[in-house]
């Protein structure tokens, strides 16, 4: 079950009991699916892996993906590769734009579904259009099991709200029906001097009325934007939008940039602004 090297002690469940198991046993064990994070996060330019690893390779109840007329299910450890090769009338486009994004030609065969939303300390490319879809989690441990939304995976500062022992083993989305959908990504998330942002836009539009209108911007800070109160005044108007809407979508950007000190007039600011008035504009 384990290989032991001069400087990490390498663990290799073959299934989610003995994975839980081990966790159990070893809960300060850093979890290795993909290892692109570990990859982009490491200081040298050799690979040093953590004092205690558990790989995800061979436990197969986590590569599994299933579709019901309601949802689409994930195992943590399938692989943003295998999402693209379902084909892009199986998911919403977006999530495809923003898979397509994650790094060079390639990574999308190591990096996992899972890897990219357990990240602490920061919200990866996939969290605002998961967070859209109604994505929840399945946290397990070997005491047992609990479902927990995208929205609250990170605390306000951005630390998983995993237990001692506990790991991710689904992911569980609603793709809905939205006939309006937009994703766009700014800079290095990893780089806060490159104005890291990420946007993302799902809005149903039935008889040129907005029947639903979501939007989720993240930047190198923790914490989702959003603004629940604007999406709620903007649903029921007709399209094309007028000019109060449009200062309405100003005001209420503005008020949920403030709340995170990034400043109206900052590159983060003004695009963050601007994209949710173009992906409004597209309402036609």
């Amino acid at each position: 079950m384990s290989a032991i090297s001069e400087r990490s002690r390498v663990f290799v469940p073959t299934g989610l009991g003995e994975l839980l198991q081990t966790l159990k046993a070893h809960p300060d064990a850093t979890i290795y699916a993909g290892g692109t994070h570990i990859l982009s996060s490491r200081a040298t330019p050799y690979l040093e892996l953590p004092q205690k690893v558990v790989s995800l390779h061979q436990v197969e109840e986590l590569t599994r993906v299933t579709r019901t007329e309601k949802y689409v299910e994930f195992g943590a450890a399938v692989t943003l590769g295998r999402i693209i090769g379902l084909g892009p009338k199986a998911f919403p486009p977006a999530l495809f734009d923003a898979i397509r994004t994650l790094g060079p030609p390639g990574i999308e065969h190591l990096a996992t579904i899972g890897g990219n939303i357990c990240v602490s300390g920061r919200l990866m490319t996939l969290i605002p259009i998961l967070y859209l879809l109604e994505g929840r989690v399945e946290l397990r441990s070997a005491a047992g099991s609990r479902w927990v939304r995208i929205g609250r995976v990170h605390d306000a500062d951005g630390r998983l709200v995993l237990e001692p022992g506990e790991v991710m083993t689904r992911l569980r989305i609603t793709p809905g029906s939205w006939n309006r959908q937009a994703f766009k990504s700014f800079g290095t998330i990893y780089l806060p001097q490159t104005n890291p942002l990420v946007f993302c836009g799902l809005a149903q539009l039935d008889n040129s009325v907005l029947s639903d209108f979501r939007f989720a911007i993240t930047t190198h800070r923790p914490r989702m934007i959003r603004n629940r109160a604007l999406e709620a005044e903007l649903v029921g108007r007709k399209v094309p939008l007028t000019k109060r809407d449009y200062e309405a979508i100003d005001a209420g950007i503005t008020s949920v940039m403030q709340e995170q000190s990034i400043p109206r007039g900052s590159i983060q600011g003004r695009r963050a602004i601007r994209l949710t008035e173009w992906f409004a504009q597209q309402l036609r």
